[in-house]
């Protein structure tokens, strides 16, 4: 079998115990019964609610997994045979993402291996950063994190990483009258990007009702939300 072909998706199955969940397809659509248990890995994380939301792929096949259980906002390391990779965080899961409890709506890998995660807390889109052993990035934001605090009402979906290391994270802006498009750039260093429309936030109006913005995509040298 080619490994390169295998296709990588992330289910959250609902039992008693709530459990993370990934599969490793083949191309036919038979699960890799060379991952895990028969091509599927099932973890819980203490609580009884658990879901992935977001999986990115290291260069050397590991699985970045991130979501949400009953102990806040949870990260998670998998090696390519589906075990936890015990190397980094606690037992290979991190739930020192956000500083207060948040939902998580995309995680990605640097080209320099930094892990970056994405999501919202209360009414700010929410962006940490981890160093390549899993510590915080204390370069990126107040000791690895950031929040955007310049206008409420916002709710992630979606993050980039441009070529030059820029973060871009989507998602909408909601008003006690409606959703709008709503985009941040953040530089390197997690601060807002002024040269992004002035103050590093973009809030759109595309049609008269309900704006969502779902996913974002980069093509240089501009991208799609």
């Amino acid at each position: 079998m080619n490994t390169k072909s295998k296709i990588i998706t992330t289910i959250a199955i609902i039992f008693a115990t709530m459990s993370l969940w990934q599969s490793v397809r083949a191309v036919p659509g038979d699960l890799d019964t060379t991952f895990a248990q028969g091509g599927i890995a099932r973890w819980g994380f203490g609580g009884g609610s658990d879901g992935a939301y977001a999986v990115a792929v290291q260069p050397d096949g590991k699985l970045i997994v991130a979501g949400t259980s009953s102990n806040g906002a949870v990260v998670a390391r998998y090696n390519t045979d589906g075990s936890l990779d015990t190397s980094i965080w606690t037992s290979g899961r991190s739930f020192d993402v956000f500083l207060s409890r948040g939902e998580i709506a995309a995680v990605k890998v640097q080209t320099d291996g930094k892990i970056v995660v994405a999501g919202t807390i209360v009414s700010d889109f929410a962006v940490t950063r981890f160093n390549t052993d899993g510590s915080l990035d204390s370069s990126f934001g107040f000791g690895g994190r950031m929040t955007t605090s310049i206008i409420p009402g916002l709710v992630a979906s979606s993050m980039a990483i441009q070529p030059d290391g820029k973060i871009i994270v989507a998602g909408s802006r909601i008003t006690s009258t409606r959703e709008f498009f709503a985009l941040v750039r953040l530089n390197i260093d997690g601060s807002l990007d002024n040269t992004f429309d002035t103050d590093g936030v973009v809030t759109t109006t595309v049609s008269a009702g309900t704006d969502r913005a779902s996913a974002v995509m980069l093509q240089e040298p501009r991208f799609w939300s």
